[in-house]
Order: C-alpha cells, then structure tokens, then sequence
C-alpha cells in the first residue's frame, strides 16, 4: 500500500505571472511506496481562500496526480496548478476572476486527509 505519509515537502517557491497565472519551481512532491505489494495513491491540492468576497467553498480541488509504484518504489509526483486556480466566476462580469487576499494552497490525499497547507498571497501587481 502506498503510504500518503511518505509525501515530503518540497514546494520552494511559488510566483504569479501575468493574468495570475500561477507559475510554480519545485512543484513536486515525492510519494514512496512502503507496502509489500504494488499500488498507487493520488497526490491532490487545493485551494482555499482565507476571508472570501463572496461564498464560496472551504477549499475547491485545483489539481491533482496520480502515481503507480512498485513495493518500495519512490517517485516524484509533478502536480500543476492551472491558471483558474484561484479564480472565481463572477456574475456580473461574466468572466473568471481572481480576488486579492491570502489563500492557502493545500496538499493532501484525500479532501478530508490533508497533509500540509502553504499560505499564498495574491496582491495587487504594478
């Protein structure tokens, strides 16, 4: 069985391109699989945003990766966060929209298993 708990850390830095587009270095994440037999687990993030303009959920799922390994196998699971990551539909404008504040960027197993939360600032450019 793969061991979720085996999932090390190594987001180093993330940065927002143009449009907030998120950009990501060292966005990977190794999963090791310390069971006896063959399996797989599902590296997933999400987002959360800290204090929202409008209701929206706890945390949505924005990405997520899934990986088959060997008994004792150790891989990197290479998870990218698409450019509507933080975004939110906005109904007047009817287009995406990304609001400024502090989210949380969440790695987990499962929605309900997460493993570690990243704080990421989303501020005005220029």
């Amino acid at each position: 069985m793969t061991s979720p708990d085996e999932i090390d850390r190594l987001v180093a830095a993330l940065t927002l391109a143009e449009k907030c587009a998120l950009v990501t270095r060292a966005d990977a994440f190794s999963v090791t699989n310390v069971g006896a037999r063959r399996g797989s687990d599902v590296v997933q993030i999400y987002v959360s945003p800290h204090q929202p303009v409008v209701p929206r959920p706890p945390k949505q799922l924005a990405s997520f990766a899934k990986v088959h390994l060997d008994p004792g196998e150790k891989t990197v699971a290479r998870v990218v966060l698409p450019e509507r990551a933080f975004a939110r539909w906005d109904v007047a404008t009817r287009s995406w929209f990304v609001d400024l504040g502090t989210y949380d960027i969440v790695v987990a197993a499962s929605a309900v298993d997460e493993r570690f939360r990243l704080p990421y600032e989303i501020g005005a450019q220029g």
